[in-house]
């Protein structure tokens, strides 16, 4: 019995799509994993104090002065004065970077409002597009997973000295006063709790140096 070309040509381009198949699935296989892993490194991931503070002050207005602030992981609570604390809930209320926020007191005084906020911030999480390939896809979610685990080890090996010299360096050259300093073991390890006193326009660079500058 004979075998054409026609015929060989036919069962090797079948063995080909079977085998195109199986590597799809494999991939599609691999990428599920990579998002299951992705999504729990990133919702267990600590948001930077400068996203936070970036999304709080996103709906303050030029009538409120926060007067003290308190930010811990994504939790905040602050105390501050204004003409309007229910307009200010108000735009609290429609900001979709922020969920549980309660309007805690409000007194009157000298026709201003002294009030009190607390709530969390969404730090938002990024997906590649969905019209990306799968083997984009993947890359995306092996890069961002390999930048959280690579944070995670520097976090356990630096010395607290370390970081805290550190901070109080970016600290004393953005001209921010430490009022005092505190360690806690927590769920995530060591953690140190700076009380600074800054100018909102010494605050923010120091934050965004603390976010790009302690890696």
């Amino acid at each position: 019995m004979k075998i054409s070309q026609a015929m060989l040509l036919e069962k090797k381009q079948a063995e080909m799509e079977i085998q195109e198949a199986r590597e799809q699935r494999e991939k599609q296989q691999r990428l599920a994993g990579l998002l299951k892993d992705y999504n729990v490194y990133a919702a267990n991931a600590l948001p930077p104090v400068f996203d936070v503070c970036r999304f709080i002050f996103s709906s303050i207005d030029r009538d409120t002065k926060i007067e003290n602030m308190t930010i811990s992981g994504s939790q905040f609570q602050f105390d501050a004065r204004g003409l309007d604390a229910i307009k200010l809930l108000t735009q609290y209320e429609k900001n979709e970077f922020i969920s549980s926020i309660q309007l805690n007191k409000v007194v009157i005084e000298e026709q201003q409002d002294i009030f009190s906020f607390s709530g969390i911030v969404k730090r938002p999480i990024a997906y590649p597009d969905a019209s990306e390939t799968v083997d984009n896809k993947i890359a995306f979610y092996k890069s961002r997973i390999e930048d959280y685990q690579h944070a995670d080890a520097v976090r356990q090996t630096r010395l607290p000295s370390e970081i805290s010299g550190r901070i109080r360096d970016i600290l004393a050259g953005k001209r921010c006063r430490t009022e005092s300093i505190q360690y806690f073991i927590t769920e995530y390890g060591l953690e140190i709790e700076y009380a600074i006193r800054a100018a909102g326009n010494n605050f923010f660079p120091f934050c965004r140096l603390s976010q790009t500058g302690m890696n």
